[in-house]
């Protein structure tokens, strides 16, 4: 089958990086690891931290020395921090009880002596699994492991692993993709999920590019998929079956599809010497779910930002953005306003600022900085609120927060123009003191498509009732 348009880049960038990790692992260790000095047995303690695979190995000799029996056929867990640096290791237990404690640290200058850190056997390249730092930068003491997998209770508070997979992603672990491919995993979709969005994957990889995965993707095994009587397929639009091979090995993607594919598409054009974009997965965190129901559940539409929700980004990013009184004054009547009408209120003025010139403002560039400046232009907003708190005082806020209530304002002002700013407001703050609450009662109950319309009209006829055109002055 054709492969999608979407989707061609995906194919290649995991064979790129399958080739990657199929390379040979010698000499890759991680940041800061102190070199194998021994090839005896060993105990292993796996940890998996953002994405990266360690293995911290305690010679079995040494294990042997102490009065604690383990069985040498069976990986010891132990849940509590790992700390880390060029000379030696340290090992808590904070789950142990005194006895572990102190027989622990009876053999603690032997341990230190006798503990590897070592990579998983990925051959990926090691700056693709170590987070942050140079190779010879080491890593910090404050760096802490946390040590997990599936325990259970063995006796004095010590814990050992009951059926942890190698080389396998599991319930509770959030794994980058270089360690996933080289672990053997490949990646597939639901074929009734929606289609790829171009326009959404460029600010994806617009994105990625800029800030890196900020959340993980969800997703589900092959098996499980087929099993719940789902079609699958492949990025390349090959359908996956129960015959196809390693289905085990397949991750479905449910949740994060767009990310998936951007990182995949930047990696494709990676030029030689720059570095891999990392993305990262995981399985549900509970068993009981209907791979349907997690796919509905996932892809729910959240309700979009509102111009509200951008004016309050705004002003938490921006300091003279929350020191401006005209765009703290729009942001508390919000609540209760129509976006536009409170604007217009404010500014007197029907052009209002749209959210991407509010996302822009929020910026740090000088573009940001002049789109600040036209935004929280307050030169009308005292005239403004004050018009807005004259009729407030006998109108409800429900309909002073519909559009054509300002519009009616200030197409009034413009016909005032002979008269200087100030003037003309006072003017119209006159006219709202001449009605009361029946006026306002009378306009509030008018319903139906033509409200706005009919809203103004009644307004006219009031305005030509109860006041006076000022005399224009003579030309």
């Amino acid at each position: 089958m054709k492969p999608e348009n979407n989707e061609t880049s995906v194919i290649v960038t995991e064979q790129k990086v399958a080739k990657e990790v199929e390379s040979d692992n010698i000499g890759i260790k991680p940041q800061g690891s102190a070199t194998p000095d021994s090839n005896v047995s060993a105990k292993d303690i796996t940890a998996v931290e953002g994405g990266n695979l360690l293995r911290v190995s305690v010679s079995a000799s040494e294990m042997e020395q102490s009065d604690l029996e383990m069985d040498k056929e069976e990986s010891v867990q132990v849940t509590g921090t790992a700390t880390f640096n060029e000379e030696k290791a340290e090992i808590e237990f904070p789950n142990a009880d005194k006895e572990v404690e102190q027989k622990y640290g009876m053999m603690k200058n032997d341990f230190e002596q006798n503990v590897n850190v070592e990579k998983e056997s990925t051959s990926a390249p090691t700056e693709l699994l170590i987070n942050g730092g140079s190779m010879d930068d080491g890593i910090s003491q404050a760096e802490t492991l946390e040590v997990n997998g599936l325990v259970e209770e063995k006796g004095n508070g010590l814990k050992k692993t009951k059926g942890k997979e190698k080389n396998r992603l599991t319930s509770g672990q959030i794994v980058a993709l270089s360690v996933l491919m080289g672990w053997g995993y490949s990646f597939g979709k639901l074929k009734i999920n929606r289609a790829l969005n171009r326009n959404a994957l460029k600010k994806k990889i617009k994105s990625i590019k800029l800030y890196g995965i900020v959340s993980p993707c969800l997703v589900t095994t092959a098996q499980v998929c087929l099993d719940a009587g789902l079609e699958i397929v492949s990025f390349d639009g090959i359908p996956i079956t129960k015959d196809t091979p390693n289905l085990d090995k397949i991750l479905i993607i449910i949740d994060g599809a767009h990310r998936h594919v951007a990182t995949m598409e930047i990696n494709s054009m990676l030029r030689k010497g720059e570095e891999m974009k990392e993305n990262y997965y995981y399985l549900p965190l509970t068993t009981k779910y209907k791979v349907m129901e997690l796919l509905r559940e996932a892809n729910v539409v959240t309700k979009p930002w509102a111009g509200s929700d951008f004016l309050t980004s705004l002003i938490m990013s921006r300091e003279e953005a929350a020191e401006n009184e005209m765009l703290i004054w729009v942001q508390a009547k919000l609540e209760k306003s129509g976006d536009t009408a409170i604007w217009e209120w404010a500014t007197l003025n029907k052009s209002v600022p749209s959210k991407s010139k509010l996302i822009k403002a929020a910026g740090t560039d000088e573009k940001a900085d002049a789109m600040f400046r036209n935004i929280s232009d307050s030169s009308k907003f005292e005239r403004g609120k004050s018009i807005y708190d004259a009729f407030a005082k006998i109108f409800a806020e429900s309909i002073l927060g519909c559009k054509f209530f300002p519009e009616w304002v200030i197409d009034k002002l413009s016909k005032l123009d002979y008269m200087s700013g100030p003037k003309a407001a006072e003017h119209l703050i006159d006219f709202a003191s001449k009605l009361n609450r029946q006026d306002a009662e009378r306009i509030e109950s008018i319903k139906g498509a033509d409200k706005a319309q009919n809203v103004k009209n009644e307004l006219d006829s009031l305005y030509n009732e109860r006041m006076k055109e000022p005399e224009s002055p003579v030309m």
